[in-house]
């Protein structure tokens, strides 16, 4: 008989533990709320390059929307961030030229068509030089980053957003240049849903149960 019981005993240690296990790994995978984004192309997002000036055999610079960008869209809890490409500028020479470069500003805005009527604008100046348009170089300061984006109501914990556009500062082959932006939300961290809560409680109280009997004089 005693050994019969002891038998049981651990049988249910064991069935303790794995409900335990189970329900503890329940509650850490239950999804975290977060804000969706979505971004939008054009005509939303846009963005305008004027030449300050220009010398040797420089063309008028291009600048665009990065392919794709109407595709991107992320979820973010507060204070997360997600980087992704924005817009592309493109030096190039007149016909028959071979090295040129100028200077001039830029200005960008980033719509989203989530959270609906958002956008920030910033503004910049650089400038750039390119040798047959197979080796190129430049900077690309933004003065102006775009404003904080406040939400009129919070969701999901967050309450606003920050756009950075990143600087360009650099050389190398080819003639184009990629300028990325980095979305982070603000806010106060959602509190855990009370059924997450209650599965993690299930799984600390068979825990402790299991760990009560394991050292169980």
């Amino acid at each position: 008989m005693p050994l019969l019981l002891t038998l049981k005993e651990e049988n249910m240690k064991k069935f303790l533990l794995f409900t335990a296990t189970f329900f503890m790994a329940a509650a850490m995978a239950s999804p975290a709320s977060a804000l969706l984004f979505d971004v939008s192309d054009g005509p939303g997002s846009s963005v305008t390059i004027s030449t300050s000036s220009m010398w040797g055999d420089a063309d008028e610079p291009d600048a665009t929307l990065s392919e794709g960008l109407d595709n991107v869209s992320f979820n973010l809890t507060a204070g997360q961030s997600h980087t992704f490409d924005f817009l592309d500028i493109t030096v190039d020479l007149t016909e028959g030229g071979w090295l040129g470069g100028g200077s001039a500003e830029i200005s960008a805005t980033l719509a989203f068509d989530l959270p609906a009527g958002t956008s920030g604008t910033g503004g910049g100046e650089g400038s750039w030089f390119t040798f047959l348009g197979l080796f190129s170089g430049g900077e690309l300061h933004w003065t102006h980053q775009p404003d904080d984006v406040d939400l009129a109501t919070p969701v999901d914990g967050v309450e606003s957003f920050s756009i950075i556009f990143s600087d360009i500062n650099g050389f190398g082959f080819g003639n184009t240049a990629t300028v990325q932006a980095t979305v982070t939300a603000s806010g106060v961290a959602p509190v855990p849903e009370p059924g997450t809560i209650m599965l993690m409680g299930i799984g600390l109280v068979g825990l402790a149960r299991v760990g009560r009997w394991k050292f169980k004089p």
